[in-house]
C-alpha cells in the first residue's frame, strides 16, 4: 500500500511508480513497474524496494554522482546493491540493482531497475524519489524569492506539457524563459 507516489508513463503498457511505502512497520522507497488490471495499477516483480533512513538516500546520492564507474552499496549484505551506468541496445541506462555472488563473481539479480538516461526518465525518477524523501537540494540564492512548487503541481505540469520557470514565466517542461530561468521541472531534475 502506497503512502505517497508518482507515476510515470501512466497510460502506457508498463507504468513506473516511485512510491514511499510501509512494509512491516518500516518505510521504504519503492521504484517498480506496474501493470493494469481494469482501472487498478498492480505491482510487478520488476523493481526495487530500499529502506528509508540510509540505503535509499545513499542509492539516490550514488545515482546522481555515478559517472561510468560502479558504486557498490550495502557491501556486507548477501546481495550487494550496485549503482552504475550501462549501455543496452545503444541506449545509456542507469542501473540500480541487487547483485548476487556466484563462484566469487558478482552477477546482476532480478531485484532492480534500469532507467533510460537518453530520454530523461532516470533524472525524472531520481527527482521524484528525492522529492518524496525530502532530499531536494537547497536552491541557489537567486530562487529565494520564489517557493518551489509542491509535488502535485509538478506532476500536473508534467501531464499538461506546460510549466513555470523559477522566475514565474510560463515555459515548456524542459524550457528556459527569455530571462534565462529554467523550468522548475528542470531545476528539480524531473525532466
Amino acid at each position: 500500500m502506497s503512502d505517497q507516489q508518482v507515476v510515470f508513463n501512466e497510460n502506457g503498457k508498463n507504468p513506473l511508480v516511485v512510491a514511499l511505502t510501509t512494509y512491516k512497520g518500516a518505510q521504504r522507497l519503492d521504484i517498480r513497474y506496474h501493470y493494469r488490471q481494469g482501472s487498478d495499477l498492480l505491482p510487478t516483480q520488476r523493481g526495487i524496494s530500499l529502506p528509508v533512513g540510509g540505503l535509499a538516500e545513499e542509492a539516490l546520492r550514488a545515482a546522481r554522482r555515478v559517472n561510468g564507474e560502479v558504486v557498490e552499496l550495502d557491501q556486507q549484505a548477501r546481495e550487494p546493491l550496485l549503482v552504475q551506468h550501462s549501455v543496452y541496445r545503444g541506449q545509456v541506462r542507469l542501473d540500480i540493482r541487487r547483485h548476487y555472488w556466484q563462484n566469487g563473481d558478482l552477477h546482476p539479480g532480478k531485484r532492480g531497475v534500469s532507467l533510460s538516461m537518453d530520454d530523461g526518465l532516470a533524472d525524472a525518477v531520481l527527482g521524484a524519489a528525492e522529492q518524496l524523501l525530502g532530499l531536494t537540494a537547497a536552491l541557489p540564492a537567486r530562487f529565494s524569492d520564489h517557493d518551489a512548487p509542491d509535488m502535485e503541481t509538478l506532476e500536473a505540469w508534467l501531464m499538461d506539457g506546460i510549466a513555470e520557470a523559477t522566475d514565474g514565466c510560463t515555459v515548456e517542461p524542459d524550457g528556459v524563459c527569455p530571462h534565462g530561468c529554467r523550468s522548475w521541472l528542470l531545476e528539480l531534475g524531473m525532466v
